[in-house]
């Protein structure tokens, strides 16, 4: 028990200094998004008030990663932010010019389109999520199942990720255990 406490602690470190890229990521779809929007024509009031969101899934966000695990991201962007020219094109060009992205993989035709890179060395999964708003609110709650009204069949996919993990953290009273427990297993797979 002792040892598995001593992981868990060590990955809360790990954890900790992942942060920085999580913020990163989070920065630059910011800065994409207002691209896009301007691109698509719309006025400056509607630039300004254009965002996209990242969130956080998986095992990071559960904190029962191991060393060396990917951080599982989806960048949630407004109607008018397409996932092949935008996400695949626009989003992918800033990124690879970025000198701390390395390794970018793009998946565009996976059954979750995904962008697989290394953000200062962290290996970074970014999924994409194009809802049916014009503004992406900064409290959106994708749990809500309202957030799926024409949504297409990738955008529900990589949804899926997120609600599921925010159903995990509803269920279960005790996250610390939850990490243990994975940890046990593990080691028995």
């Amino acid at each position: 028990m002792r040892k598995a406490m001593d992981l868990l602690t060590e990955k809360k470190k790990e954890a900790k200094e992942r942060l920085p890229e999580t913020r990163k990521a989070i920065k630059i779809v910011k800065t994409w998004v207002k691209i896009v929007s301007r691109a698509r024509g719309l006025n400056e009031q509607l630039v300004q008030e254009a965002n996209a969101k990242i969130f956080t899934f998986g095992s990071y966000r559960l904190g029962v990663h191991g060393p060396g695990a990917d951080i599982d991201t989806l960048c949630v962007g407004p109607r008018h932010a397409d996932r092949d020219e935008d996400f695949f094109g626009e989003l992918k060009r800033m990124l690879i010019a970025m000198p701390d992205v390395t390794d970018m993989h793009p998946v565009p035709d996976a059954h979750v389109p995904v962008m697989k890179f290394k953000l200062n060395g962290v290996s970074v999964d970014l999924l994409y999520a194009k809802l049916s708003l014009l503004v992406i609110p900064e409290d959106l709650d994708i749990s809500q199942d309202s957030i799926l009204q024409n949504a297409d069949e990738k955008t529900v996919r990589s949804l899926n990720g997120c609600r599921v993990t925010d159903q995990i953290l509803r269920f279960v009273p005790n996250i610390q255990v939850l990490a243990i427990v994975s940890m046990f297993l593990c080691d028995f797979v």
